[in-house]
């Protein structure tokens, strides 16, 4: 009898412990097993950073390449954290992920035609359609040759609102680092010790917000761009819902903001001490339609609640600017025009494979 309750004891002791073996050596599914199928292009939105003009900005053809800035509208870019989406909004209940990974990391990019866009000093915004804004960012070293790596780029996204036709300009390649369009390589770090020091926390333009009232000659108190006339100050009012996050990519003032902001802004993002100027892309256009996401070029898959995938054959472009090279694919881009009121969208994924 007791060699039974040995036994017993023994087997059940065996179970316990292949239970627990079990949960141990399991691996951990996040949600990023499901919706990253290759190298990661991140989602981070302080690796996001304002645009120069693009060459084929839609705005009146009467006016030459510099006064397209005029037409530049408000653009803004956050991640909420902690993400309140999880995985299982964006794909269907059948996945398997582990409990404390199912939260997804989202970029939320929108753009506003109808407000002014960074260091847009004399705005001429009344025809919302011909006004254009976005982000773009610099492509990590080891990811740059497209052409022996890569054949797409896929994009996990949902239009979270968008008027019927709006237009978003996926591009990557090489582009003018001039956002300011001063020819000058404008830079908070003005003695290149790679550190935000006192004084120099005042954005690309190298002005507070009385230098700006100052060298732009505004004096009237009562004119709409009198408290910042350059647009660019930081401002973060801590509340979960996109307006909060209107002045987040302000870059006047946000060294307050940790880590992040102690770093100097500068237009060089290929960090090679140079303004480059040229513009040499690949583009791809995309007809949005919150309505038939299926209908929009490029669609590959759907997913939950109005996500959807896109996957763009990279060495299929709809045009070629200058001279670009898929063996050196420095940036990539993101802008939207022809929307007569605001954009909104949301990423969860961008990567190549």
């Amino acid at each position: 009898m007791k060699l039974k309750i040995l036994l017993v004891l023994l087997c059940f002791s065996l179970i316990l412990f292949c239970a627990c073996e079990s949960e141990t050596t399991e691996p951990k599914i996040s949600y990023q097993n499901h919706l990253l199928k290759g190298d990661d292009v991140g989602i981070g939105f302080s690796s996001w950073k304002d645009i120069s003009i693009p060459v084929d900005a839609k705005s009146p053809t009467t006016i030459d390449y510099k006064q397209k800035l005029s037409f530049k509208g408000k653009t803004f870019w956050f991640n909420i954290l902690p993400s309140s989406t999880s995985i299982y909004e964006i794909l269907d209940n059948n996945i398997v992920v582990e409990k404390h990974n199912e939260q997804v990391n989202v970029l939320d990019f929108i753009f506003d035609p109808t407000e002014r866009g960074f260091y847009n000093w004399y705005p001429e915004l009344s025809s919302p359609r011909n006004n254009w804004g976005g982000i773009m960012k610099r492509i990590p070293n080891e990811m740059k040759n497209f052409k022996d790596k890569f054949h797409y780029l896929e994009i996990w996204l949902k239009i979270e609102e968008a008027p019927n036709d709006v237009i978003l300009y996926i591009e990557f390649g090489r582009f003018s680092e001039d956002i300011i369009l001063n020819g000058i390589l404008d830079t908070e770090d003005k003695n290149n010790n790679d550190f935000i020091d006192n004084g120099e926390d005042i954005g690309l333009d190298g002005w507070t917000d009385e230098q700006e009232r100052f060298e732009l000659v505004i004096i009237d108190t009562t004119h709409p761009s009198y408290q910042d006339p350059s647009n660019d100050n930081f401002y973060y009012m801590g509340e979960y819902n996109s307006d909060s996050y209107n002045k987040i990519n302000g870059i006047e003032n946000n060294a307050k903001l940790t880590d992040y902001g102690t770093i100097p802004n500068t237009e060089d993002l290929n960090f090679n001490y140079y303004l480059d100027t040229q513009n040499d892309y690949y583009q791809f256009a995309l007809t949005l339609n919150k309505n038939n996401t299926a209908s929009i070029k490029y669609f590959s898959q759907s997913g939950q609640n109005g996500w959807f995938k896109i996957k763009i054959p990279i060495d299929e472009p709809d045009k070629i600017i200058g001279n670009p090279n898929l063996k050196n694919v420095e940036m990539l881009r993101f802008w939207t025009t022809n929307a007569n009121n605001k954009v909104h969208l949301r990423i969860a994924a961008i990567y190549l494979i």
